[in-house]
């Protein structure tokens, strides 16, 4: 890229800065630019107290229409990549694989004695880890054989996977191509992270940008047409130059889909990664909070230029129909998701539960005919209305009339304080149906929702903010009791109509 393309990248860059700036002076964002992922789940994921099946389950009622959102986690990988914050088993022998297929058919059915189900009605399906298609060929067709027992595909509107570029080549990545398009796939998401060898090898990832692109003409060769790839920005000595060009080469796949995520240094899972010792020792090798925010503001503008949309947040696609299912399910619409395998969630519409994230505990439990999940809570009247608000907000919009109706609250009254300071310092709209985030609060969406947590649950203490207008999240919201076991509601965020018209 010639270098006046890059200068105007970088002076857009420049402008988040002021707005970095500016937020933090204000209060809302930490005054040490740490960054913590909100608007995933409320409370934050790794606040849940234990917890057990028979407690957990008490009281709840399944959707009316039976249907559920479904993800399968396999924790197997080649490697642990350096920035992963999540349990997961490298080093494992085919019968050991082997035989944690066999028991996630085990916990399926434990699931479906649970719902007083024959089969589990799916919505949407995530396969995920971990990496899937580590699997042998072998080990996978058992997979979805006994998937296929257990689970009612008839109403599933979409399969995605999760893969690794190395696991999709040659005779075995033609068979597990294969067997994903026969089992009704059409959309695939390789979190590649970089297109730059020096990186990649930083990272373990263990696959060349070769190899990656390799990978996604194998892909649509095999029938799967959309191509997910995610990337981080502020990794570990990434320049600019070096990240520009990354994206470059990432529009220049084709590839229907493309996420960024911010490197996130602190652990959001239940295994602290290698990323936070590499930070302990060498804190001068990552970016500056403001690096990385000029590398996610260039990356936007790039993917904006070339056709790609903003249609979730830090989801670029260049068609609606190419976007997750399972994300606008379960992020947007709050639809009752169970999750099946080893520190697997499942977020139900007044519930949250984690399944152990010891591999041996997980086999212990479910060879002896018990459900796995061993964190949890059943939210309060207070912690179900935030998260209504909080996992539409951050990923979309909210509908104001099918919040009222799920939660039996105004979200225009009860939260009014925030939405009038976050209105006023450009962060958000709101009219009579519904409220979204501006641009320029969409850039910094995990900053904003957290406006709406209770105090016990912000991410940082509140001495690392600013005193300001947005320092203070808001306390008790005046609501108590029990949450009703309400009927299952349209969705808060229409987002698959494929006639949609971009803004």
């Amino acid at each position: 890229m010639n270098t006046r393309k890059l200068n105007t990248l970088k002076a857009i860059g420049q402008s988040r800065i002021d707005d970095l700036h500016k937020l933090q002076n204000l209060g809302l964002i930490s005054a040490t630019g740490q960054f913590f992922p909100a608007g995933i789940h409320y409370p934050p994921i790794t606040m849940y107290p234990d917890d057990s099946p028979e407690s957990f389950f008490e009281g709840y009622t399944a959707p009316e229409d039976e249907g559920f959102v479904v993800y399968v986690h396999i924790p197997y990988c080649a490697r642990r990549c350096v920035f992963c914050h999540y349990p997961i088993v490298t080093g494992a022998g085919e019968d050991e694989m082997a035989q944690y297929v066999e028991l996630l058919g085990t916990e399926l059915k434990l699931w479906k004695q649970r719902l007083g189900v024959d089969k589990i009605k799916a919505k949407s399906v995530l396969i995920a880890g971990g990496t899937p298609s580590f699997l042998n060929p072998k080990t996978f067709e058992r997979f979805h054989k006994i998937f296929a027992d257990n689970v009612d595909m008839s109403g599933c509107s979409q399969v995605t996977y999760d893969v690794h570029p190395q696991d999709l080549l040659g005779q075995d990545g033609r068979e597990r191509i294969k067997m994903m398009a026969d089992f009704g796939s059409d959309r695939v998401t390789m979190g590649l992270q970089s297109l730059d060898d020096a990186t990649l090898s930083a990272m373990n990832r263990g696959h060349t940008a070769a190899q990656a692109q390799e990978a996604i003409d194998a892909m649509h060769a095999g029938g799967i047409d959309d191509v997910c790839i995610e990337f981080i920005f502020g990794y570990p000595e990434q320049g600019f130059e070096q990240w520009v060009d990354t994206i470059e080469k990432a529009i220049a796949t084709g590839v229907q889909e493309i996420q960024l995520y911010r490197l996130k240094i602190e652990a959001y899972g239940d295994d602290p990664g290698p990323i936070e010792r590499l930070w302990a020792k060498h804190p001068e090798r990552f970016p500056s909070t403001e690096e990385s925010i000029i590398q996610k503001a260039a990356a936007a503008a790039l993917l904006a230029e070339h056709g790609y949309h903003e249609n979730l947040t830090r989801v670029f696609t260049r068609k609606p129909s190419s976007i997750s299912h399972y994300a606008t399910d379960q992020c947007c619409q709050l639809l009752d998701c169970i999750g099946i395998g080893q520190s697997a969630f499942s977020s139900l519409r007044d519930r949250f539960s984690i399944n152990t994230p010891n591999l041996s505990e997980w086999f212990e439990r479910v060879s002896s005919g018990r459900l796995p999940l061993t964190r949890g809570l059943v939210r309060d009247l207070d912690q179900n209305t935030r998260w209504h608000l909080q996992l539409p907000l951050k990923n979309s919009r909210v509908n104001k009339a099918l919040f009222k109706a799920r939660t039996g609250q105004d979200a225009a009254l009860i939260f009014r304080t925030q939405l009038d300071a976050l209105s006023e310092h450009g962060l958000l709209t709101e009219d009579e149906h519904q409220i979204q985030l501006t641009s320029l609060g969409r850039f910094f969406a995990d900053e904003v929702v957290t406006q709406f947590h209770h105090p016990e649950f912000m991410p940082w203490p509140q001495s690392d903010y600013a005193k300001g207008p947005l320092s203070v999240a808001q306390g008790d919201l005046g609501l108590s009791g029990p949450v009703l076991n309400a009927p299952t509601v349209a969705a808060s965020c229409p987002l698959r109509a494929p006639d949609r018209v971009w803004p």
